[in-house]
């Protein structure tokens, strides 16, 4: 685990190793979960390989967002807490992205999209991991980012 050094003028940012299992690149920006959450996924958990997330449900194993690209079948370096400069909001979602809304898993693999009406009881099922937007995004022009938290871990 990295983390910066502690500042009164910096928002502290806790980052993690991934391993990128998946078929093709994580670029920055994406989400992306642990492997292991899913019973056909067991045997290959070892605690850093990690996906795209793709479902809702993935929050439970949320490994963080990714600072730079990252190979298939490379290394790179995810952000798990604090203020994060930039999330991939999916340019299909229905939603605007608006700030103090919770991002939910799209339907493109890696990316977010606003869910409205998230719940504490809602947040427990997902290990209260989540990310939250900071900034009004539009979903609809190309592939907008925003900032925000993350609090996975």
């Amino acid at each position: 685990m990295l983390e910066m050094q502690v500042s009164r003028t910096v928002a502290q940012k806790i980052y993690t190793v991934i391993h990128n299992v998946d078929a093709d690149s994580i670029t920055a920006g994406m989400v992306s979960r642990y492997v292991g959450g899913a019973v056909g996924e067991v045997a290959s958990a070892d605690g850093i390989g990690a996906v795209k997330i793709s479902a809702n449900a993935d929050f439970i194993n949320l490994a963080g967002v990714a600072k730079k690209d990252i190979p298939s079948d490379g290394y790179g370096i995810v952000q798990n807490w604090g203020y994060v400069d930039s999330v991939l909001v999916s340019a299909i979602a229905a939603n605007s992205v608006t700030p103090g809304i919770m991002l939910g898993a799209s339907a493109v693999a890696g990316a977010t999209e606003g869910v409205t009406g998230v719940t504490d009881q809602a947040l427990s099922t997902m290990a209260y991991n989540y990310i939250e937007a900071w900034v009004t995004t539009g979903a609809q022009s190309g592939l907008p980012y925003t900032s925000g938290f993350i609090r996975a871990i």
